[in-house]
């Protein structure tokens, strides 16, 4: 081959190239955007407890809890104390984890406690329902990366070349994923926890 044959090729190898960085792109942004919304989709049905327990010098009791939680919507309140956990008395399940300091949900599938009052209070998660405002948020939280993931393919297809738009649409992406696999985390969705860490990262 001349070099004048060289230099005439020159442009189709680059164009060449370009195209298949345009097609690594939308497989990889294809890819993520479908992990999205698996996550979301598999979450949308599934109950958490959304609660934390605390271990202090005057024992353990329930320090944080989400509204959206089953344990909320069973009238588990901040301040209770645990006297069943997982269907084992709350001393011996929470004495594995008295050096954390804390148990966080995901752990635990069946609550039961006692109030300020003296009142017994059960949560389980076997066999129930999202409350209506854990799906009103996920679906909320949905619509946000909607409007992020249409915000960030609109802006590539229109500047393909450019990083920026590049960036943007893959942040979109990666918000999206690092939230519905945060979200799917709670409901103890396989991967998630692995997933959600990497996005974030």
């Amino acid at each position: 081959m001349s070099e004048s044959e060289g230099i005439l090729n020159r442009p189709f190898k680059v164009k060449e190239r370009m195209r298949l960085g345009f097609v690594l792109f939308i497989v990889l942004a294809v890819v993520i955007l479908a992990a999205d919304i698996t996550f979301f989709t598999v979450s949308i049905d599934k109950p958490y407890m959304g609660i934390v327990l605390s271990f202090s010098s005057k024992g353990w009791t329930v320090e944080g809890i989400d509204p959206n939680g089953n344990a909320y919507q069973q009238g588990i309140r901040a301040g209770d104390i645990p006297v069943e956990v997982n269907n084992q008395t709350a001393t011996v399940f929470l004495q594995k984890y008295t050096g954390a300091g804390a148990v966080y949900g995901p752990i635990i599938k069946q609550l039961s406690v006692v109030d300020r009052s003296g009142q017994m209070k059960t949560a389980v998660l076997n066999n129930s329902l999202p409350s209506f405002n854990a799906v009103a948020e996920l679906s909320m939280w949905l619509v946000t990366c909607l409007i992020f993931w249409i915000i960030g393919f609109s802006v590539f297809f229109k500047k393909q070349d450019n990083q920026a738009a590049k960036l943007l649409c893959l942040v979109g992406l990666f918000f999206g994923l690092n939230l519905s696999a945060n979200l799917a985390a709670e409901r103890v969705i396989p991967l998630a926890v692995q997933v959600g860490a990497y996005a974030g990262c």
